[in-house]
This record gives C-alpha cells, structure tokens and sequence, in this order.
C-alpha cells in the first residue's frame, strides 16, 4: 500500500465532507489519515477546523498545539494561524488568561519578512496607483512588525499613498511618527513640504523644506527649487532669487537641462523686481545652457549607439531605447544643427534597416535627411543600401549612379552597384563596377570578378564610366 496515497485519499475524502458540512465525516477521515502519518502537522491543523465547526473546543486546543508542535520554525505564517485558532478556542472556554497569550505569541509569529512581504505588495499597489490597497498592506506590515528598525519607512510609503489619495492630514499624521522612528531622514521633511504646499499653507512648506536643507538633502537642488516655488506663492521673490541661486551653486556643472529651467525662473523672478539687466542675463545663460544640453544629448545618444553596434550581439531593447530618445531629440529640441538632425535621422533609418528589417520606415528616415541636405553622398549611399537589401535593383542602381557622381571615389558604391547588376544578370555593367572598385581599393571586388568576369576581354576604355 501506498501510504501518502491513502493520506491522500483520506484527505480528499475530509475535504470533500467538509464542503457538504459533514464535519464529523472529515474528522474521521482526518483521523485515518493521521494513524498512517501522525508527524504531519497539517492534518491537525484541518482536524482542528472541523472540530472547531462542531465547537469541541478542547479538541480544537489539542490539534492546534500538536500541529504548532510539528510545524518548523519556518512556517511562522501557519503558526500564527494555529495561535489565533487556538486563543479563539480557550476564549470560548473561558480560558481568559490563555487567550491574551496566544493573541501575543501570534502575532510574535509575524516576522520581519512576514513584514517585507506585505511592503513588497504595497510597493507594487502603489506603483500601480492602487493607493487604497497600498494602504491596506502597508498597515499591516505595521501591526505584525512593531520591533522593526525600519519601520518608520513603512509609516513614509503610507503617508505617501494618503497623500495621493488627497488625505493630507492622514499623511500629515504617518509623516510625524516617520520623524519620532528617525528623526534624522530629510526626506520625511520634503514629504511633509509637499503636503503643506498642496494644502496652500506655504508658511509651513518652507519651514518643512528648511529642516530638509538642515538635515543635508541628498538632492539639496530639489529641496531649493520647492522651497523657491513657496516663496513665489508668497510674492517674496528676493527669497525666491536666493533659493534659485543656491541651487544653480549645486549643480554639477554638465547638468545643462537642470540648469536651464533654474536661470530661466530666477530670469522671471529678477523681472518682477525690476532688474531688468539680471533678468536679460539670466534669460541668455537659460539658452546658453539649453544649447549645451542640446550637444550633450546627443553626443551622449550618439555613444549609446555605437555601444549598441560595437556589442557582440543585438541587443533590440537597447536599439529601441536609442531609437526613441533620437526620436524624442528631433522632435523637442529646437538647437539642433543641420548635421546632427541628418545623423539622427540616419541612425533611425539605419536601425529601422539593419535591427528591424523595416526598409520602408528605414527609407522614409533616410529621404528626411535627404531633404536637409540633398547633397550628402553618405545619405543617398545609404539609401540605395536600403533599396538593394529590398529587392529594388533598378532604384537601387540609380541612387547608386547619384552617390557616384556626388562622390566619384565611392569604391562601396561601384562594389554595391555591381551587385545590383549581377541580380539582373547584367555581367557587363556588373563586371565594369567590380573592376572600378577594385582600383578603388576594395578587396571583395578581387574575388567578384575571379568568379564572375572575364578581365582580358575588358579594355581600359570599358573599364571607364
């Protein structure tokens, strides 16, 4: 006989009398199942249910403590079960003493990583938006984890989801026992910034950034700018100067974006206290700044996409990322030069072509740059590049004609041409390219022209375009 088949079916057989109410039924049929395996702690834990449906107390008592006896210390979320059940169990009994020693043993089975789960799960509510569940496990990893060191975070995070659900005071309220758990996180003070500055009371939202700024905000910029925008709420645009001023000082100095919108208000601010010539100054270091972001963007998008091409491999998430950040350049910056928008365009087409096979979107990117500069050789080269790995010989060989004549020392495009040649059988014109770009110095033309021509019955005169 099969023993764990027969627990098993004796469970089966429990479970099944339970769903019709039969509780006497699972019992027996749990007891069996316990005769065959009497170290199984969970067969008393569903004995005990059974017994509880039936209200045989005493019973109830002596499954749930041989159960907590059996289960592994790992098992705390089970046992905190079995407390609860059993302190349920001697209540009914009046067992008044036991019961408060069960409530307090279960919920001392809750554990720390009982805890991180419920945060883990509020976590990703609140990254959801789900604000009202994030609340609801965040609070419970508050109740079962009272000991925790970090538990003031769980208390921030809390207060953050009430605050998105507009409950200030409710915020107002986890924010300050964040701050009793550690008063020392600048954080906690920035967050209660925020609320006091949603709740129009600007007074208090500087005063909370102040402390911020006090306890050595990692983002001390941030903290500056928030309290400025408070300072503007209350027409103190001396103040506002002093706050944009202090946070222009800790930027780092490439932080050209950052460093763009911080001289662009502290412009507007100088202006309505009638500093006209601070004002203008500032609105030129707005658009110096937003010209060097600009450069910086795309220099930096530009090794991002040879980083892409030197790897090993194709990497298609980095490939896309690239692809909409040069999409995101060409539509929202307003300082980009000629050049560089017909290398973002390029690098799209060139992405569309060789990453994802889409010749037609890789077409229309490369007649964008066309249309910038009609005489750029490379561009038309890539273009008939595009046009070949379609199947278009005959559009391919006229671009091809184009770049030639743009560029006559194109040995790539005489090689390439050649190719289209030979797809339409043309040996002559195909055997012509080949031989031009050999002397133009590329070497698969060598082997080309081994394998497809006839060099002697070729005369110089033919050779020549």
């Amino acid at each position: 006989m099969d023993i764990l088949n027969e627990i098993e079916r004796f469970c089966d057989l429990a479970y099944s009398c339970d769903a019709e109410k039969d509780y006497q039924g699972a019992i027996n049929n749990f007891t069996k199942a316990i005769e065959l395996d009497s170290e199984y702690g969970t067969l008393y834990s569903c004995r005990a249910h059974a017994k509880e449906k039936l209200e045989d107390y005493l019973g109830v008592i002596e499954d749930t403590t041989k159960a907590i006896d059996l289960h592994k210390e790992e098992y705390f979320y089970l046992k905190s079960d079995l407390y609860f059940k059993r302190s349920n169990a001697k209540k009914k009994l009046g067992d008044n003493k036991g019961y408060l020693e069960d409530l307090a043993k279960e919920k001392e089975s809750k554990t720390i990583e009982d805890a991180k789960k419920f945060n883990n799960l509020a976590d990703s509510f609140h990254e959801k938006k789900d604000y009202k569940s994030a609340i609801e496990n965040y609070t419970k990893s508050i109740y079962i984890n009272t000991n925790d060191p970090l538990l003031y975070l769980s208390y921030l995070y809390r207060g953050q989801s009430k605050f998105e659900l507009k409950d200030y005071l409710g915020a107002l309220n986890d924010y300050s026992k964040a701050i009793e758990l550690e008063p020392d996180d600048d954080f906690i003070y920035q967050s209660i910034g925020d609320v006091y500055s949603a709740m129009k009371d600007y007074k208090k939202a500087i005063q909370a950034f102040t402390t911020c700024l006090e306890k050595d905000s990692i983002f001390p910029q941030t903290i500056y700018l928030q309290r400025a925008d408070a300072k503007r709420e209350l027409n103190d645009y001396e103040g506002v100067i002093e706050d944009l001023t202090n946070a222009i000082k800790s930027v780092d100095e490439d932080e050209y974006i950052l460093k763009t919108g911080l001289f662009e208000q502290r412009g507007k601010a100088r202006e309505k206290l009638g500093d006209i010539k601070g004002s203008i100054d500032d609105f030129k270091k707005e658009k110096e700044n937003s010209e060097k972001s600009t450069k910086k963007d795309f220099s930096d998008l530009i090794k991002e996409f040879q980083e892409c091409e030197a790897s090993e491999y194709k990497d298609i998430d980095a490939y896309k990322e690239v692809f909409k950040d040069a999409q995101s350049l060409l539509e929202n910056s307003t300082n980009l030069s000629d050049k560089q928008r017909i290398e973002l365009h390029i690098m799209k087409g060139n992405i569309q072509d060789d990453v994802r096979g889409n010749f037609d979107g890789a077409i229309k990117e490369y007649k964008k740059a066309i249309k910038i500069d009609s005489e750029d050789w490379t561009i038309w080269y890539n273009l008939g590049v595009c046009y070949g790995r379609k199947g278009e010989a005959d559009l391919a060989i006229s671009i091809y004609k184009k770049v030639i004549k743009l560029n006559p020392e194109s040995g790539a495009s005489y090689y390439n041409r050649a190719v289209q040649y030979l797809t339409k059988n043309e040996f002559d014109q195909a055997c012509k390219d080949f031989h031009n770009a050999q002397k133009l110095g590329i070497d698969q033309a060598s082997i080309a022209i081994e394998k497809y021509c006839e060099p002697e019955n070729l005369s110089a005169e033919e050779l020549n375009l």
